[in-house]
């Protein structure tokens, strides 16, 4: 360890870092992994909104209260539309940002 600066044990052995290939599942039944998974995959559609149709990909906001003032009317003006749309009767479009009535 002749010329490096700082504290680091030696490693014994193999350098590659071990996996949990065999760790127990959290979930205790296939269903509960599965709603999981599904919970995931609406918070990224939610995500992928924000930042495709809402401006928050390339955006230039400084500051964290304006970022949080932005992103609190891009989620009223979603849930916003969500609402209109369920009073227009059209609740096939309640996800859609694209849709007009």
């Amino acid at each position: 360890m002749k010329g490096r600066t700082g504290a680091r044990p030696p490693l014994a052995g193999s350098a590659a870092i071990p996996t949990l290939t065999n760790a127990k599942s959290p979930y205790q039944t296939p269903e509960e992994e599965q709603e999981a998974r599904e919970a995931a995959a609406a918070v990224e559609r939610v995500n992928s909104r924000w930042d495709v149709s809402f401006g928050f990909e390339v955006h230039t906001i400084r500051g964290l209260k304006k970022m949080r003032m932005r992103s609190g009317l891009a989620l009223i003006v979603m849930l916003a539309m969500a609402l209109g749309r369920i009073r227009q009767q059209h609740p096939e479009h309640v996800r859609s940002v694209v849709w007009s009535a």
